[in-house]
């Protein structure tokens, strides 16, 4: 019974994880579709599909046939050794390891396979970079390589190198286990405490973990244009260029060597030659890579260090120009004059006139003061833009006024409200950055509630559903009124008219209901057919979810469209 109830519930957690899943997934897919990007969505989809089956397929064939081997090659009676106290805890474990392996290797090698296979496609945007990538027509002056390679290639094989690592210590720790509960491994058999297969096994995969080795080491020396070592430059330097590098070569190929010296010692006695192998990278390691390049640094690169680095220092200049488009600039001489006068300053009114005079930070400080009317209302940042106003090019600042449930008091913070009635931030704040009134505060083109403007800008759609503070879903169209604006002592209230959100039907209430983990969602009276699930508000994680390929200034502003 206790066996019938364990499986119950290892199926419930089962089950709910998927559920989860799908559900995820699933709402993830109604809100593409809902903006226009479900392209995205199944290119991220199926490509994190294909790189997780891919990875975590080829794990478990390389799992499983190194523990058909192991299995295949177990002695038919337990192997000797000169002490045999390990061997009675064998001869107690095995039948039951015998009995059960069948299920424990399938538990145990499925879940590290999904495991991995989930690891490596988090990584998707990296392989989808990879195998799209196109050359930059610009090529590195030290390994001749196009900057594509830098970019796309060096990140892919940098991924690969650490998950073969992953993947053959994983499986030469479950093949020694395996090895052990057969009675082939004897931990006080003293000189003969692996039996000869062990022996050839084992070489075969710490063969194969040296190799890998030489694949990273071969990976840092393109890693080299990275370096940090230079103390004049960020990049390759002399010491990087012609002492690392040389001795990382050398350290690839003594690892070579040693992977060939292990597989060669599966037809000797003893460890003697991996040994060596061991000891010839250890020391390759230590003396040629560490010690070697620290010396020529210090005594031939310090005492002439501007001569030395010349060559790499003009190569970090001409790359970075280049990067910037710098390279494509004409230099001139441009003298400065000391005869400025009265018409000069005329003549530059307009750059004179939009000198700034207000910091953001005490503005905001400001702004929240006198502008956010009700406790609720936030401004989350204050942004720094350029409008012709009033037929003149005047740089202004600006802020949103957002609104903040977590500011409520705490006697509303129902689910109806913070989800069905305070649904949206109202109107802004514009000032130009160079003007303070009598009183000493900023002169305000745009203020109050509803937006009044002394300009030719004017607020015609002043509710913001979507900001930096809008992290929580809301419900639009619901039999509920949305709270707009306060008005004195009464307040406005509006119904949704955009055309955004997700349409709550029966499938999606239900989706959104577990996403969510709210039944208020599911069994509440004010939603209906014609409401709509608007979530994923904030700004910057809405554009990131459409765009994840691209990297997004810190700061969003707000912007006055037409």
């Amino acid at each position: 019974m206790s066996n019938f109830r364990t499986f119950l519930i290892a199926l419930v957690i089962v089950l709910f994880i998927s559920l989860t899943s799908i559900v995820t997934i699933y709402t993830d897919f109604l809100w593409f579709n809902d903006v226009g990007y479900e392209s995205v969505f199944t290119k991220t989809v199926l490509t994190k599909i294909v790189t997780g089956v891919v990875f975590g397929g080829f794990f478990w064939i390389f799992l499983t046939v190194n523990i058909i081997v192991a299995r295949r090659l177990a002695p038919k009676i337990y192997y000797l050794a000169p002490k045999l106290s390990f061997r009675a805890v064998i001869q107690q474990v095995k039948p039951y390891v015998d009995k059960y392996f069948a299920a424990i290797f399938i538990l145990t090698s499925v879940v590290l396979a999904f495991i991995i296979g989930a690891a490596m496609s988090s990584q998707w945007e990296l392989w989808l970079r990879y195998f799209n990538q196109v050359s930059a027509g610009i090529s590195d002056p030290i390994f001749k390589q196009d900057i594509s390679f830098y970019l796309f290639s060096l990140p892919a094989l940098e991924s690969l190198i650490a998950y073969f690592f992953t993947v053959i210590v994983l499986t030469t720790i479950i093949s020694v286990a395996i090895h052990f509960l057969d009675g082939a491994i004897i931990p006080d058999g003293g000189s003969d405490m692996f039996a000869p297969h062990v022996k050839a096994h084992l070489s075969w995969l710490a063969a194969l973990l040296i190799l890998n080795l030489a694949g990273y080491w071969t990976l840092k020396i393109y890693n080299l244009l990275y370096s940090p070592t230079g103390n004049v430059v960020f990049g390759a330097s002399y010491t990087d260029v012609n002492a690392t590098m040389p001795a990382l070569r050398i350290l690839i190929v003594i690892s070579i060597i040693a992977a060939i010296l292990f597989l060669i010692n599966i037809y000797f006695r003893g460890w003697r030659l991996p040994l060596i192998a061991v000891g010839l990278v250890g020391a390759t390691w230590l003396l040629a890579v560490n010690i070697y390049p620290a010396v020529v640094q210090a005594y031939r690169v310090a005492p002439n260090e501007l001569s030395r680095e010349k060559p790499y220092i003009k190569n970090n200049i001409s790359f970075t120009r280049k990067a910037y488009n710098l390279d494509e600039i004409s230099e001139h001489k441009f003298p400065a004059l000391a005869n400025l006068d009265v018409a000069d300053l005329a003549a530059n009114q307009d750059t004179l006139g939009n000198v700034r005079l207000w910091d953001w930070q005490p503005l905001k400080r400001t702004y929240s003061q006198i502008q956010e009317i009700r406790l609720y209302y936030e401004f989350a940042d204050v942004d720094l833009d350029r409008y012709t106003i009033d037929d003149n090019y005047r740089q202004v600042t600006l802020s949103a006024r957002e609104l903040s449930t977590e500011k409520l008091p705490e006697t509303a913070k129902t689910w109806i409200n913070e989800h069905l009635v305070f649904t949206h931030g109202y109107g802004a704040v514009m000032s130009p950055v160079n003007e303070v009134s009598p009183e000493g505060l900023p002169k305000l083109f745009i203020k109050n509630i509803p937006p009044v403007s002394s300009t030719n800008i004017k607020i015609t759609q002043p509710a913001i559903y979507y900001g930096e503070k809008t992290d929580d879903y809301i419900i639009t169209n619901t039999k509920t009124r949305e709270f707009d604006f306060p008005k004195g002592d009464k307040n406005e209230y509006t119904t949704y008219e955009g055309t955004g959100g997700i349409k709550a039907t029966g499938l999606a209430k239900a989706a959104f209901t577990l996403r969510f983990s709210s039944l208020k969602l599911l069994f509440s009276d004010e939603v209906n057919s014609k409401s709509r699930i608007l979530f994923r508000r904030n700004i910057m994680d809405r554009v990131e979810r459409i765009s994840p390929f691209l990297q997004y200034d810190s700061y969003p502003y707000l912007v006055f469209v037409d």
